[in-house]
């Protein structure tokens, strides 16, 4: 089973910029991670300090990723392929090759992800 979750907000402000930096310092998903935990906090430079901080990146690198221009643009193009691909509001998910993106999805992901498990 393929499964995607598509979410796109705020992507060149702070938290896209601050994910993108993370991920060239290879803890994307730590900062994922600690994101998802303090979704209030992610506004606020003092967040990704502390989690520089406490892992193993550098954090000089880090943030000089995060003021570089050319991360704000590869998000923009990253934004502007999901227009183009009909992606316009989030979270979508994608299951299988089918788009869905009605609101409260998740309330139906557990039959669906179910149901195609069943046809397995």
């Amino acid at each position: 089973m393929s499964f995607k979750l598509i979410y796109l907000s705020a992507s060149y402000e702070l938290p896209g910029r601050a994910l993108m930096a993370a991920r060239k310092q290879g803890i994307e998903k730590l900062m994922l991670d600690k994101m998802i935990r303090s979704p209030y906090e992610i506004h606020e430079l003092s967040f990704y300090r502390d989690i520089i901080q406490n892992s193993s990146a550098n954090a000089a690198a880090f943030f000089a990723d995060l003021d570089k221009g050319n991360n704000i643009m590869d998000l923009l193009t990253t934004r502007d392929y999901l227009y183009q691909q009909g992606i316009h509001s989030t979270p979508v998910y994608i299951i299988n090759g089918m788009l869905y993106d009605q609101d409260d999805m998740s309330d139906y992901l557990d039959p669906l992800i179910a149901q195609q498990i069943l046809k397995k």
